[in-house]
């Protein structure tokens, strides 16, 4: 199993707190790959134990649609990608509860997380495997091979809906996806927006999407 990670940073400080989550899970993934989107002219804080990539915006926020596709075309080889906004942090299973559910639902293209936004309910572990109804784009998991399958985010889709994009993309070619009740992450909920104050894109996006589809 070899398992990816491509992570769109606009606070580093929330970013850091993700890494920190990320050493300490019961799988540690291949390799992280950090879009840098922080304007910081520092060099990116690199956790201890953690095999990571930084690719910088060079002066341009890219915005989570267009920096996923870069991450994407960026991640090489691997079983599994997991998508994860700055603004989480994992439970420690997040990786092995992950691979469970795509070995255990066979007809499985994108595995999630149950979403927590208290810190110190981060820690319950049990649950069922359950068919999502609708997307969350914080932190998901996809298997290669459909991810490959999936055009990028049009460029239409500036801020939002870019997990709409994939959703609907793995829909039509008959991939589910689920969620184990039972693998906890702690989502900051609109930390990024707040920080790029690009809320006003929304409606946006959403209408760029209907039309679309």
């Amino acid at each position: 199993m070899k398992y990816k990670v491509i992570i769109p940073v606009v606070n580093r400080e929330l970013a850091v707190m993700l890494l920190d989550s990320i050493a300490a899970n019961t799988v540690i993934p291949d390799h992280i790959l950090v879009i840098d989107n922080s304007m910081s002219e520092t060099a990116f804080p690199i956790v201890a134990g953690l095999s990571a990539e930084i690719i910088t915006s060079r002066g341009k926020r890219l915005g989570v649609n267009a920096s996923w596709n870069l991450g994407i075309r960026n991640i090489g080889d691997c079983d599994y990608v997991a998508i994860l906004n700055d603004d989480v942090v994992l439970g420690k299973y997040f990786f092995e509860k992950n691979s469970h559910v795509f070995q255990t639902c066979l007809d499985c293209g994108v595995a999630c997380p149950e979403t927590v936004h208290r810190l110190d309910e981060i820690k319950k572990t049990d649950g069922k495997i359950i068919r999502m109804k609708k997307r969350e784009g914080w932190a998901f998991s996809f298997r290669m091979d459909v991810l490959k399958k999936i055009s990028p985010v049009p460029d239409q889709l500036t801020t939002f809906c870019g997990d709409d994009w994939f959703w609907i993309q793995s829909g039509m070619m008959g991939y589910r996806w689920y969620k184990d009740t039972g693998n906890i992450v702690y989502h900051k909920v609109g930390a990024a927006v707040k920080t790029l104050g690009v809320r006003n894109h929304l409606n946006q996006d959403k209408a760029a999407l209907q039309e679309m589809i």
